[in-house]
């Protein structure tokens, strides 16, 4: 007989049959849950180890840089302390720790270091190649490696420098280059940096918009308010106003784009080099011709006659001719003022004078070059052309009074200009240098660094060589090329 009854399960049957399939039910979700966490605890894991990492790449990369910039001090300072941990020759110089000890380690346990070759050490274009690398505690380790490719950088590098204050207060700053003509006739260029830890331009109009063809460059710290200060103009070439970044102060146009908050720069002092071989050594200036010309040098180029004086004054009227490679090693003043004149002759030079209705002409060739090392006051003024064949490197004005000189009370000032014209390259970091105007049509031509530097004369014209710009007299290293290594085949083994 058949029946509808379910015989095989009691109500107390059912409901354990129940109770399992929640018990089931939940075990699921449970081990769902546990699989879904021990996922998420993974990519937390994973996620923390790949920000570790970024970090700690960050880390290695800084310490790639850090080594690189003392690779660069001390090619600045011929591997003096700390250099006893480089090794290698004096081609290649190889360095392995860190500066104040061999590896360092910080509170997580992370060990840090920089390694560092340095090749083609002992010419003006060494190659740098920096690794920073961290050791964590966990894994392998991280690596970062730079090169940094040097070249031996000018003294002259901007043009129109002061290390503490510059002030304009008259002329316009432009730019040329010898090699392609004089300072007179060149067309404007617009390579010229006037740098300073602070710079006051004042109202240097000439009536046409012109100031400064060229960048200007200031410290960090003089950076608030300064646009608003300045009463002349900044321009490029194609300057022009409603431009972005170019603001309008009345008629004055100030393109802000030329202008850098971050200028540092390092002001070697300058010692008077050894006498070079074939050099020969003078203690008196031979005396003034019928002419008045007091001629120095030798005028084939084959020896350089370096002169050793307490000071130097050209007398009113005299000439200091210049026909051959001559240095001045001048332990107090030099002076060249009044009816006096300093010409550099590369080529030849026509000097005429007349004596009742007579004239006399008489020309004078020679390869001239002058370097004047001075430790005391310089005055270079007069009437006429100084350093004639307008080439600015022909003659360089170097201070020699030290920063530790200057702490301990040292003073030193160097003033150019007058009625002339000069063509020259200045270089005294703690001098207060002063180029005065002379009229409305003068010049001055080359390049100029000092502690202060004040430029006066409303018409007046500063034209900066940038064939100076790589003059290597005394100067320090300058980046040419940077780059960050991430290929295999570009990075070095350092080994170990």
């Amino acid at each position: 007989m058949n029946s509808s009854l379910d015989l095989g399960r009691t109500p107390a049957l059912r409901a354990r049959s129940d109770r399992g399939s929640v018990v089931i039910v939940a075990m699921t979700l449970a081990i769902a849950l546990a699989m879904m966490a021990g996922g998420y605890i993974s990519l937390t894991s994973q996620s923390m180890r790949h920000t570790q990492r970024a970090f700690h790449l960050n880390t290695a990369f800084n310490l790639a840089e850090s080594g690189a910039e003392y690779a660069v001090w001390c090619l600045k300072n011929s591997w003096t302390l700390p250099s006893n941990a480089w090794t290698g020759d004096a081609s290649t110089k190889n360095f392995a720790g860190s500066v104040d000890s061999p590896i360092y380690t910080d509170s997580q346990g992370n060990k840090a270091f920089f390694r560092i070759r340095v090749t083609s050490a002992n010419t003006p274009n060494p190659v740098v190649v920096s690794e920073g690398v961290v050791v964590p505690p966990v894994g392998s380790p991280v690596s970062k490696q730079i090169r940094v490719r040097l070249s031996t950088g000018g003294l002259f590098a901007n043009g129109l420098v002061a290390k503490d204050r510059l002030t304009l207060n008259g002329g316009e700053i432009d730019s040329y280059r010898s090699s392609l003509g004089n300072p007179v006739s060149s067309p404007r260029g617009y390579e010229i940096t006037v740098a300073s830890t602070a710079i006051e331009i004042g109202d240097i109009s000439l009536g046409s918009a012109a100031d400064i063809y060229g960048n200007v460059a200031i410290g960090a710290g003089s950076q608030a308010g300064f646009v608003n200060t300045i009463q002349g103009q900044i321009l490029g070439p194609s300057t022009a106003s409603g431009q972005d970044g170019v603001i309008m102060h009345g008629s004055n146009v100030i393109d802000t784009n030329r202008i850098a908050y971050d200028y540092t720069q390092d002001f070697p002092d300058v010692t008077v080099p050894p006498a070079g071989a074939g050099t020969i050594i003078e203690t008196s200036l031979p005396a003034a011709n019928a002419q008045g010309l007091i001629i120095v040098g030798d005028q084939t180029g084959t020896n350089t006659v370096r002169y050793q004086l307490a000071s130097v004054s050209i007398p009113n009227g005299k000439t200091l001719m210049v026909v051959g490679p001559v240095e001045f090693d001048v332990s107090t003043t030099f002076s060249v003022a009044g009816n006096a004149a300093l010409v550099v002759v590369d080529g030849t030079t026509r000097v005429s004078t007349k004596s009742g209705s007579l004239w006399t002409h008489t020309d004078y060739t020679g390869v001239g070059t002058a370097k004047l090392y001075v430790g005391g006051n310089v005055s270079i003024s007069g009437n006429g052309s100084l350093n004639a064949p307008y080439k600015p490197k022909a003659l360089q004005v170097y201070g020699t009074l030290t920063q530790a000189g200057y702490a301990a009370g040292g003073r030193q000032s160097i003033t150019v200009g007058g009625n002339g014209d000069l063509t020259g390259a200045i270089y005294a970091p703690n001098a207060d240098l002063v180029m005065n105007g002379g009229g409305t049509s003068g010049y001055i031509a080359g390049a100029a660094v000092g502690r202060s530097v004040r430029v006066n004369g409303n018409g007046y014209r500063f034209r900066y060589d940038k064939d100076l710009e790589d003059l290597s007299e005394g100067g320090g290293y300058k980046v040419t090329g940077w780059a960050e290594l991430n290929y295999a085949v570009d990075k070095i083994s350092f080994g170990g």
